[in-house]
């Protein structure tokens, strides 16, 4: 497992370095957000159409395809693990699999960006350590409370229920946008 997602980070780390000079343009267009969080939903709505439990495992392929898409999903308003999740699901991953694969494939892609951003802001004033543990704190926290839920959602077979959310947003965005 532990190979795959180095594997998988590859694609991620090409593709985050790329869009990062173009990250100012990429973060500031509300049609790119609103177009994304529509894509988002359709493929959650399309985990409908998934058979209920895939058996196959991850392979070396598979793993470079996952880490390309969680890549992608450095656009604003394409959810890493919907789609990340979504992809394993469509190739016949087991949902708690795709789930935990998902989960992990991401360690790497935030300890990356972490770095990076620490990078960026190394000639500027560093907040206090303090400041810095409680929000990893918080932040380690609530991403655990979210990735439980979500876990429990892909296993139940319903991850298409975040569709309508993401399809209202992303509309009113675009409407906004326009």
């Amino acid at each position: 497992m532990v190979g795959l997602i180095l594997i998988g980070s590859v694609p991620t780390a090409i593709i985050g370095l790329v869009i990062k000079g173009f990250s100012d343009t990429i973060f500031s267009s509300l049609f790119l957000v609103g177009g994304m969080l529509c894509l988002t939903a359709g493929l959650l709505l399309a985990t409908l159409l998934i058979p209920r439990e895939g058996t196959r495992k991850i392979t070396l392929p598979l793993a470079l395809l996952i880490g390309l898409i969680q890549g992608m999903a450095v656009l604003p308003g394409l959810s890493r693990s919907g789609s990340t999740i979504t992809l394993a699901l469509f190739f016949g991953v087991s949902r708690a699999r795709a789930a935990r694969f998902s989960f992990l494939l991401s360690i790497p892609a935030i300890v990356g960006a972490s770095f990076l951003e620490l990078l960026d802001i190394s000639g500027g004033a560093l907040p206090s350590w303090g400041i810095i543990a409680a929000g990893t704190l918080i932040s380690a926290l609530t991403g655990y409370l979210a990735l439980r839920f979500l876990v429990y959602i892909v296993g139940q077979g319903k991850l298409h229920l975040f569709a309508p959310y993401c399809l209202i947003l992303g509309i009113i965005t675009l409407i906004i946008g326009w």
